[in-house]
């Protein structure tokens, strides 16, 4: 990261985290908005924060042990409660994060570069062929002329078709390169602002944490002209011995007058760490330079950064296209024909209908190619606009082909005491892999209907996105266990993201994985099946992922094409459920209008109900299994024209059950 100065005279209070509150009249004062809100678990948070920063760190704590209870689902606080005792001896890390979490919240919420909406053009079609039979009224010479005139105006038709189609080849090419030019131009500035709102940021939390710089117990050498001072802040929680240099004609009335001296602190931002710079104290006009006389340590200034791969995949330019050749036609074979046939006008307009009848074939079989090579285009400016949505981040983000993930509202009725549940969201996948657009909303959804719908604590969710192998070996190997209780404990696990076949096995695919090697950089479902049947617990295993070597929107795993292989089935064990979002050789769709995919879309409206066929408050695996068989291939069918059929498989269970 390039160097930033930041000049601070370290007061003032700035807003921690945006947050749509019940009243917004008390502006930056987040201890007045809780006291007004108290239903509001982001107003608490920023209110300990800001009691925190003012000093007031005993009435801090209090709030926060209150509000854990009240808001046992509100991860924020709970990270809270493990951070704040490290904060007293280090007020860096408390600027480091805050300014972290203000900037991941800024950046989830940046817009996503506007979608390219230029319409691909497309040629006329001629008009039909004229009937040219001679009339028996009609000389010779009047019937010439009159198909010279038809062939003399089919021409012009003709030409003036063509350029308007070229016209609009060039209006689209000039539409295109203008958005490219735009596509750079965000490319270019988008780190940038980034980086400038980090300064701004963590300017805000430098005052907020550190307050406003005071100087204490100055001593002054005579001999050396040298004062010695402590720098202290209104929160009590910076303490800098310095030293600077003033002339003694000047220091009886700089000591004098030192307690309206407010110290300036320039601070700078190197490889991600922030480190106090310079600090100078003005006193009648005169900026005196001040030193630190022991070392100081300070916190990485942790940053929401675009990675290359990120940006190489959003900002990939738009082609511009080739005008498509005509349909050619022999008109001059058709014209002669007319006339060569004079004497026959019978056998002249069967000529004529066949070819008219010839010409649309050619030119029905020459729209078809083109259609297809619009729909090509259509698909790389969906992939394009889907790749910069993910940019925004955040969930309120509207864009075409990327939908924010469904406000689910879970119906509290449903209980799965003694359940813990795995939710695994794999979405961002190394260099050369591509995106699983709606895996992180898979993830999310899931995580609602954990919490509302099943009512599990937060303790008993384990949530991750974009999961290495080494994360997921750590959750199926040491933290699930550590949580399950033989005999007594449910397990769900839920996974979204890139699957593979391998070994007549089936690998999931942890971001870090190659598709290629998938036997080796790939999770077994085997192996995973495995380590779930060995738990001794009723388990159901949801895998919304496929095994075909293509993506949820079919574009092929591996740089050359789709590698369709199919796996075995996957060896159950008696006290599991898998549930898989479509047979070995078929492709798990995504529903882009739903910001889903497919099948988690339908599971979560089966577990809600739908899928309850017999109305007794129950849905079982047959029941869910039936709902998803026909709700997910009547809809695979409708958006993307190939079936796709859910399998529920192993062990006969109650999935969900009214209270």
């Amino acid at each position: 990261m390039r160097t930033a100065a930041l000049i601070i005279c370290l007061f003032g209070i700035n807003t921690i985290v945006s947050a749509s509150l019940c009243s917004i009249e008390y502006g930056d004062d987040w201890v007045k908005q809780y006291n007004s809100c108290p239903t509001s678990p982001t107003a608490a948070y920023n209110a300990i924060v800001q009691l925190y920063a003012r000093g007031n760190k005993d009435q801090a704590k209090r709030l926060l042990i209150d509000n854990l209870d009240k808001f046992d689902s509100f991860d924020p606080l709970e990270q809270l409660s493990k951070e704040m005792s490290r904060w007293s001896n280090d007020p860096y890390m408390l600027i480091s994060k805050l300014t972290e979490s203000s900037l991941n919240t800024w950046v989830d919420n940046l817009p996503p570069p506007a979608a390219f909406d230029g319409e691909l053009p497309k040629r006329e079609e001629m008009p039909p062929l004229p009937e040219l039979v001679k009339d028996e009224f009609e000389t010779t010479d009047q019937f010439k002329t009159r198909v010279a005139n038809a062939k003399l105006k089919r021409q012009k038709i003709r030409d003036l078709i063509e350029a308007r189609y070229q016209s609009s080849v060039k209006n689209y090419n000039n539409q295109v390169s203008q958005y490219n030019r735009k596509l750079e131009k965000d490319k270019r500035e988008r780190p940038k602002k980034i980086l400038a709102k980090q300064n701004e940021l963590l300017a805000g939390n430098i005052k907020l944490v550190l307050g406003e710089p005071m100087l204490k117990e100055l001593s002054y050498n005579a001999d050396e002209g040298v004062f010695f001072a402590r720098l202290i802040s209104s929160h009590g929680n910076f303490d800098l011995p310095i030293k600077f240099s003033v002339p003694l004609s000047k220091a009886r009335s700089l000591k004098q007058e030192s307690a309206q001296i407010t110290p300036e602190v320039e601070f700078t931002v190197e490889n991600n760490r922030l480190n106090v710079k310079n600090i100078s104290i003005p006193h009648k006009n005169y900026p005196y330079q001040a030193e630190l006389t022991s070392h100081v340590n300070t916190s990485l200034v942790l940053t929401a950064q675009l990675d290359d791969t990120q940006l190489k995949t959003a900002y990939t330019n738009l082609n511009t296209i080739k005008p498509q050749k005509a349909s050619v036609t022999d008109d001059n074979a058709f014209f002669n024909t007319a006339l060569s046939l004079v004497a026959d006008p019978e056998l002249a307009l069967l000529k004529q209908q066949q070819a008219e009848l010839e010409r649309k074939q050619e030119e029905v079989k020459q729209q078809k190619a083109l259609e297809n090579e619009r729909e090509r285009l259509k698909q790389i400016i969906t992939h394009q606009q889907q790749a910069l949505a993910s940019l925004g981040g955040g969930l309120a983000t509207q864009y075409k082909g990327l939908l924010p993930v469904i406000d689910w509202s879970f119906d509290p009725g449903y209980s799965n005491k003694n359940t813990v549940m795995v939710i695994i969201g794999n979405r961002n996948y190394r260099k050369g892999v591509p995106l699983v657009h709606y895996a992180h909303n898979d993830a999310k959804a899931m995580r609602e209907f954990a919490r509302q719908g099943l009512g599990l604590n937060p303790e008993d969710i384990i949530y991750e996105e974009d999961a290495t192998k080494g994360v997921m070996e750590g959750v199926f190997k040491s933290t699930l266990p550590s949580l399950v209780r033989s005999g007594k404990t449910n397990v769900i696990v839920y996974f979204s993201g890139h699957g593979m076949a391998s070994n007549n096995d089936a690998s999931l695919l942890p971001v870090d994985s190659r598709p290629n090697t998938a036997s080796v950089t790939g999770y077994s479902r085997n192996a995973l099946m495995t380590q779930l049947g060995n738990l001794g617990v009723n388990t159901v295993v949801i895998l919304d992922a496929c095994y075909t070597g293509t993506s949820k929107d079919g574009m092929p795993l591996l740089a050359a094409k789709p590698v369709f292989k199919s796996p075995k089935q996957a060896w159950i064990p008696k006290n599991v459920t898998l549930i898989s979002a479509a047979s070995a050789d078929q492709i798990a769709w995504m529903y882009d209008s739903k910001g889903l995919s497919l099948m988690t879309y339908y599971l979560l409206k089966g577990v809600q109900g739908e899928a309850d066929k017999n109305r007794n408050g129950e849905v079982d695996s047959h029941e869910l299994s039936s709902y998803l068989k026909t709700t997910v291939n009547r809809a695979a069918l409708a958006l993307h024209e190939q079936q796709q059929h859910p399998e529920v498989l192993g062990m006969s269970q109650i999935l969900v059950s009214r209270l």
